[in-house]
Formats: structure tokens, sequence, C-alpha cells
């Protein structure tokens, strides 16, 4: 089961890389969504921190690869994701 925190991170994920929902899991990639480029990627990182009120340091920014490595970062920031 999926917490409230996943599912909104899943509809900000579908919103920004214009992806179907169920196309996303962990393991998605920037390789995976033609949508995901830099732009999409800032997009991402700003809708992410106004919507779990965190801020993502510039390393963790480029660490992003997967949509697991976002949740990692939102784990390290506090989130129960």
């Amino acid at each position: 089961m999926s917490s409230r925190a996943e599912e909104r991170l899943r509809e900000i994920l579908a919103k920004v890389l214009l992806a179907d929902e169920t196309e996303i899991n962990d393991g998605t990639s920037q390789r995976d969504l033609e949508t995901w480029d830099s732009m999409a990627h800032l997009m991402l990182v700003s809708e992410v921190e106004s919507a779990f009120g965190v801020m993502m340091s510039d390393e963790d920014i480029t660490g992003i690869k997967t949509v697991g490595d976002l949740k990692s970062v939102l784990r390290k920031l506090g989130l129960d994701i």
C-alpha cells in the first residue's frame, strides 16, 4: 500500500513529465522518459520542494537519476515515502 506522500509524488511526476501514473515506478529513469529533460528535472524539483516543504541540495538534485533516487532524497529530508 502506498502512502499519501507517495501518491502525491506520483501525481507530480505524472504532471511534470507528461506520463501516465501507471508508467512510473522506482526504476523509472531519465532515459525511460523523453520528457524528463533538464528543464523538466528543474520543474520536478521545484514542484516536489513546494509540495513537501523541503529544500534539496545541489548535490541531491544532480544525483537524482531515477524515481527511486528522488524518494531516497526525500527520505533523507525526513519524509515518510
